[in-house]
């Protein structure tokens, strides 16, 4: 006989128990049974612990990251039925145990120096049952770009430069078996640029492309980006297209101005020269060649003349031929 139980419990002839327990029941409960044989009467009083399990109400998401050298902080909290019951928070992790609990249930991690995937196990115990989160915190590097390109392209030539960017990371954010990859993007270029499948800028500039071009690059590891920003400027390379033979009488007076032709706008050509004559006159800023020979001058002359627009090998050159002669005199 059951003199004192709960409502849902009961007791076969044989002396089994089945019973529930209910939401309701949580705690300790008295089972008082009355066990009758022949004329001896039995009691026996059970009293039975009804244990909710604990239940981690507030903890990080699955998947959460920081960047390398930031500090991570998480209060969690907690849920238990039973009114007396003494909760105790554990933390365990693979980069031996620097994720720490307080008893308060307060996550704390910091570490300089890690990177890459931290997996974890949160546990929450009340000396019977027990909780149990697992979850991964990413140690992000952000990727920074290493170098820029050359900021000069001459018209006619090909750009093909390798974008890198380093990133201390190796494993793929949340998936320690996989390698970490970089991804490259332009966010503004030329229109004909473009990022090929080896992460190479790829671009051969038009003429319509001279001047200032402004480029945009983006680095992501999926997690975090950075831009690299810069310019390049594509230069027609002067060329000389003045007469490249001259002839001149001996008294007379030799002017010549050296002709250019540049695609860019407003570029400024500085010349130079290379001569055995002494008495002749040049402007290295406007090309101009002033030459009064003598005597002594009559016959062939070579000169060397270079025109530069101020870009480095960025010229032209030409071999001049100045010939002085001097008419035949009647007797």
């Amino acid at each position: 006989n059951l003199t004192q139980t709960p409502e849902n419990l009961r007791i076969t002839k044989s002396g089994k128990i089945y019973w529930i327990p209910l939401p309701t029941q949580i705690d300790n409960n008295i089972v008082e049974i009355e066990i009758v044989n022949n004329l001896d009467i039995n009691k026996y009083i059970l009293e039975i612990y009804v244990n909710a399990p604990p239940i981690i109400s507030y903890r990080p998401a699955v998947e959460e990251y920081i960047n390398k050298a930031d500090s991570f902080s998480f209060i969690c909290q907690s849920f238990d039925l039973n009114e007396q019951s003494e909760l105790s928070w554990s933390i365990k992790d693979n980069i031996n145990n620097k994720i720490k609990i307080s008893k308060y249930g307060e996550i704390m991690f910091l570490d300089s120096a890690a990177v890459d995937n931290i997996l974890y196990t949160l546990k929450l115990s009340d000396g019977i049952d027990q909780d149990v989160f697992n979850g991964i915190l990413y140690i992000n590097s952000i990727p920074e770009f290493i170098d820029t390109p050359n900021e000069y392209l001459e018209l006619g030539d090909t750009l093909i430069y390798l974008l890198r960017a380093n990133d201390e990371n190796t494993q793929k954010a949340y998936s320690p078996l996989e390698k970490n990859k970089l991804y490259y993007k332009m966010i503004k270029g030329a229109k004909e640029s473009r990022i090929d499948s080896n992460n190479n800028l790829i671009w051969i500039p038009q003429a319509k492309d001279l001047g200032e071009n402004n480029f945009i690059i983006e680095v992501t590891d999926s997690i975090d980006s950075r831009q690299n920003q810069f310019s390049i400027f594509v230069n027609d390379k002067p060329s000389i297209i003045s007469e490249d033979s001259l002839s001149i009488e001996l008294g007379d007076t030799l002017k010549h101005l050296f002709f250019i032709e540049d695609l860019n706008q407003n570029a400024e050509f500085s010349f130079n020269i290379k001569t055995t004559l002494d008495e002749i006159l040049f402007s290295r800023k406007t090309g101009t060649l002033t030459w009064i020979p003598d005597s002594t001058d009559l016959g062939l002359h070579n000169l060397e003349i270079s025109v530069s627009d101020g870009f480095n090998q960025s010229g032209d050159t030409q071999k001049l031929k100045i010939y002085v002669y001097q008419n035949p005199a009647l007797l």
